[in-house]
């Protein structure tokens, strides 16, 4: 099996998802509209879309840079992958993001300066996260970088609003709120054989687990992390033989 099959599937349900999440933001969360079912939308939503599945984004991402990271030995200098990023977050990030807050009614075009000009926000937190992500494995080491993640899960169970945060210059907030899931990601794909055989084990638990957190906003950063695990789970069943 291709050893990708399962986050290409992951991706699917990520991007379909958020497209849903944002078609009913109106009822949800923008309170611009109003109807007698936006009780039932906002339920049926934290359950679908923990945190507008930017976590299952970001994740996603991070699991990505640990196959091809270790796995495939790409961005073996840190050159290398400063110029992809650069190219491919960075520049889109900066170009793009100043179009739309050009175009848009009620956008300032100093939303850049604090990282935030529309969508784009998510292109400078993933560039964040993939230079970090390598500085630290390659120069200070794993440890240090699972270190990095645990300050970042502090932050995550300790701020009470959503991930771009407060207005920090560059955007800097983005990053370290995100990372936790970037970094799971990272270690999911490293351990990926004995986290599945885990989540197979334990799997009603997971599922108990995940339906108990979602009675709490500020356990944001499991009900995230548990939903992953029992999509995840639920793709790997599908599309691989036993013993999985």
């Amino acid at each position: 099996m291709n050893k990708l099959q399962d986050v290409a599937l992951l991706r699917c349900l990520a991007v379909i998802s958020l497209v849903a999440w944002h078609s009913y933001c109106s009822y949800i969360c923008w309170n611009i509209a109003d109807t007698p079912m936006s009780i039932w939308y906002t339920r049926l939503f934290k359950i679908l879309t923990p945190d507008a599945n930017m976590p299952l984004f970001t994740f996603i991402s991070g699991y990505l840079f640990c196959y091809l990271l270790i796995f495939k030995d790409k961005y073996l200098s840190f050159h290398e992958l400063l110029t992809n990023k650069v190219n491919r977050l960075l520049i889109p990030f900066l170009i793009l993001g100043a179009l739309t807050n050009l175009t848009e009614y009620g956008k300032n075009i100093s939303d850049i300066f604090y990282g935030k000009p529309s969508h784009l926000w998510y292109c400078l937190m993933l560039f964040y996260c993939f230079i970090a992500c390598w500085l630290i494995e390659k120069k200070l080491g794993k440890r240090w970088n699972i270190a990095t993640m645990c300050v970042s899960t502090l932050v995550v169970i300790g701020y009470k609003g959503n991930g771009l945060g407060p207005n920090t210059p560059l955007g800097l907030f983005m990053p370290v709120y995100y990372y936790c899931y970037f970094y799971a990601g990272f270690l999911v794909f490293f351990h990926k054989d004995i986290i599945l055989k885990n989540v197979k084990k334990y799997f009603p638990l997971i599922v108990l687990a995940f339906a108990c957190s979602l009675m709490s906003g500020r356990l944001i950063l499991f009900s995230s992390l548990l939903y992953i695990l029992i999509v995840w789970r639920l793709i790997y069943a599908r599309i691989l033989p036993p013993p999985f």
